[in-house]
């Protein structure tokens, strides 16, 4: 067999197991199997965010599928209840008996379902391995190593478990790998007492008796967090003192792969000017991360995950670098939960097409304008 015809073969194996999987792997909405859905009623649930409108031919593709308007509505918050379905560890996906995907569990409200990413062989023929009582889940398809997916995305979803009906009961937390230093940390801080963690193999299939699913409260690619979560978040994790906001952080990713700012030193001499300091986050631990910015006042960073970190911090001034023209919500929405006075800037001077991620300079003269407005 020669090389042309082994790929043409190849090609033509993974477009029928993509057609069958397509075929085979319905997908079922949480609301026609679940027992019981309990919704978070919050106090507010379309925030103003009026500066959209000026912002938004800036916006990056990515959002093509986000309706980005003058309000943001906060996306249905709740817990669900369902018995006797089967979970899929490593895309901590639901299915039901009839193997029917629940797409709610993969991830976020308008996350687009990928059922080739599933294996029918292992749904339809594999073992399933039977765990009885009440488990939940907080991870999703989203890799946990991800700082900003880990703080904004997933640990919010504990306090959704942290109810006063769900305490009486003991819930095993399914993880297909052990926690992250960042996940350890905040588990040991909020997680209820009758919430333990049960390592599972991300290679089998598991038969569960119950199970209760809290939803993601942010919507994707958006960091919004309703209020009542950041003062409960706050209320766990907090140093136990007032703020003293003297900090002015620059977040540098002169460590990093990418979105490194090439003349970091002469920017860093004119934030100097203004009493910023240079960090790296890579080299804290969570607890200095979370003093650090507890006691922040102003925060400048290119874009990434470093910028979760404004969850620990209120009302401050950031500014957020971006490599290209186009912007990322993410943590003007974040701003919104915590209400900082958000400002961004982005490369006008990037031609390059589908290189999020790369390396940039900044116009020190437009920095300076903002560093004139800030102070």
């Amino acid at each position: 067999m020669n090389m042309s015809t082994f790929k043409i073969i190849k090609q033509n194996k993974h477009s029928l197991q993509k057609f069958l999987r397509h075929k085979f792997i319905k997908k079922v909405s949480m609301e026609n199997v679940a027992q019981n859905i309990k919704p978070l009623v919050l106090s507010q649930n379309k925030i103003p965010t009026p500066e959209i409108k000026r912002v938004i031919s800036n916006t990056s593709s990515d959002y093509s599928s986000v309706n980005l308007s003058e309000f943001y509505e906060v996306p249905p918050i709740y817990t669900a209840t369902l018995n006797n379905v089967i979970f899929y560890p490593k895309y901590y996906s639901l299915f039901t008996k009839s193997r029917e995907l629940i797409s709610q569990s993969v991830g976020h409200h308008n996350n687009p379902i990928k059922s080739e990413h599933f294996s029918l062989s292992n749904l339809y023929f594999g073992r399933l391995e039977r765990l009885s009582g009440t488990c939940t889940m907080i991870r999703s398809t989203f890799t946990q190593k991800n700082h900003y997916h880990c703080l904004i995305d997933y640990i919010p979803r504990i306090y959704l478990l942290d109810q006063h009906e769900y305490n009486n009961q003991e819930i095993k937390l399914l993880l297909c790998s052990l926690p992250t230093k960042t996940e350890n940390f905040f588990l040991k801080k909020m997680l209820p007492e009758n919430i333990k963690p049960m390592i599972v193999d991300p290679n089998k299939l598991y038969s569960l008796e119950r199970v209760i699913f809290p939803s993601m409260m942010t919507s994707q690619k958006i960091g919004y967090l309703p209020p009542l979560y950041v003062d409960y978040l706050m209320s766990k994790v907090a140093p136990l003192r007032k703020r003293n906001k003297k900090n002015r952080i620059f977040i540098s990713r002169s460590k990093s792969r990418n979105r490194r700012i090439l003349n970091e030193n002469e920017l860093m001499s004119l934030l100097e000017d203004y009493g910023f300091k240079k960090y790296y986050l890579e080299e804290l631990s969570i607890e200095e991360e979370i003093e650090l910015f507890y006691d922040a006042e102003a925060v400048i960073s290119p874009h990434g995950a470093g910028l979760a970190n404004l969850i620990f911090s209120s009302n401050i001034k950031v500014l957020e670098l971006f490599p290209k023209p186009e912007i990322s919500f993410y943590y003007y929405f974040l701003c919104k939960s915590v209400n900082h006075d958000y400002h961004y800037w982005s490369n006008p001077k990037s031609l390059t097409k589908g290189r999020k991620n790369e390396n940039f300079t900044v116009n020190l003269s437009e920095i300076s304008k903002y560093l004139k407005t800030f102070f």
